[in-house]
């Protein structure tokens, strides 16, 4: 008789069936980091994401799942599955825009990180996070390779393809 091991569930679902919206054309630059507020972008999300443009991309619906406890992105990545895991930028976007003044709704806006998924312009899949920093009234994004051995907190965000 053999045993099976369980192992623990990382995530934990917040929120599903969040829609949000896609564009024709969208591009990551000056102008739609400024309408989201974004008041910060390090220089991992410039050389990657900085000029992307992502085209035809539907509207669509996402979840969004807390981290249980502190975590690299292997771990969570496997959890959510190859199908869930990826997010476009646009979507992230859109989610920023809605909150661009820290106001309350699906992302934090206590200082943690929102966690996303995304592919950069190298077409590899990077994280990105988004915090909302309540001092200076601004979003900050950056991104990392999924490689990164910087784990996320028990807390973070985590959003996901809500297939």
């Amino acid at each position: 008789m053999s045993k099976k091991t369980l192992t623990p569930s990382i995530l934990s679902l917040v929120a599903s069936g969040i829609q949000v919206k896609g564009s024709k054309r969208f591009v990551a630059d000056k102008t739609s980091i400024k309408e989201a507020n974004i008041g910060w972008t390090g220089s991992n999300f410039d050389r990657f994401f900085l000029d992307k443009v992502e085209e035809d991309i539907g509207d669509a619906t996402i979840a969004i799942h807390r981290l249980e406890k502190s975590s690299v992105d292997a771990p969570i990545r496997k959890e959510l599955g190859e199908n869930r895991e990826e997010t476009k930028l646009v979507h992230l976007f859109d989610l920023i825009r809605k909150q661009s003044e820290g106001q309350q709704g699906h992302l934090l806006v206590n200082g943690y990180a929102n966690v996303a998924y995304i592919r950069g312009k190298d077409g590899n899949l990077r994280v990105v996070n988004a915090r909302w920093y309540s001092n200076d009234r601004y979003w900050s994004v950056d991104a990392s390779s999924v490689e990164n051995p910087r784990e996320w907190l028990h807390g973070d965000h985590v959003l996901s393809s809500d297939c």
